[in-house]
C-alpha cells in the first residue's frame, strides 16, 4: 500500500509540474508581443484594429465596417508588412466574404515575418491589385 501512495505522489508531482510549466510558457510567450503601427489606407471602408509582433512573428486583428449602401462581397483585405525603414516584407490577403450595409466583421491573421514595425491595410478587388 505504501508503494501505491508513493507512486501516486510522484504521478501528482509530474502532472503538477507539467501544468505549471505550460502556464508559465504561455504567459511568457503572450506577454512578449508588442504593439506595432496599424494604418488603414482604405478610402471607402472603415477598418479598425491592432497589430502585435515579436522579432519573428506576430498577428493582426481587424474589424471591417461597411458604411456603404451596397453589400461588400468578392473583395480581399490586403495587409502589407513593413520594417522601420519602410521596406516591404510581404503581403497577405484575406477574403472578406459578404459584409452587409452597416455590418461589421472581424478578422485575425498571423504572420511570420522578421522585424515588422508597420502594418498597412486596404480593401482591394483582387489579389493582384497594388496600391
Amino acid at each position: 500500500m505504501d508503494r501505491m501512495k508513493t507512486f501516486f505522489k510522484y504521478l501528482l508531482l509530474v502532472v503538477g509540474f507539467f501544468i505549471v510549466s505550460q502556464v508559465l510558457i504561455r504567459l511568457c510567450l503572450y506577454t512578449s508581443y508588442e504593439y506595432i503601427n496599424f494604418e488603414d489606407i482604405s478610402d471607402q471602408y472603415i477598418i479598425t484594429g491592432e497589430a502585435k509582433a515579436k522579432n519573428i512573428d506576430g498577428f493582426v486583428k481587424c474589424t471591417v465596417m461597411n458604411p456603404k449602401s451596397e453589400v461588400l462581397k468578392n473583395k480581399y483585405i490586403k495587409i502589407d508588412y513593413y520594417t522601420k525603414r519602410e521596406t516591404l516584407l510581404g503581403t497577405d490577403y484575406i477574403e472578406t466574404g459578404e459584409i452587409g450595409t452597416n455590418d461589421k466583421k472581424e478578422f485575425e491573421i498571423s504572420f511570420e515575418y522578421d522585424h515588422v514595425d508597420n502594418v498597412k491595410i486596404n480593401i482591394v478587388d483582387n489579389k493582384d491589385e497594388a496600391k
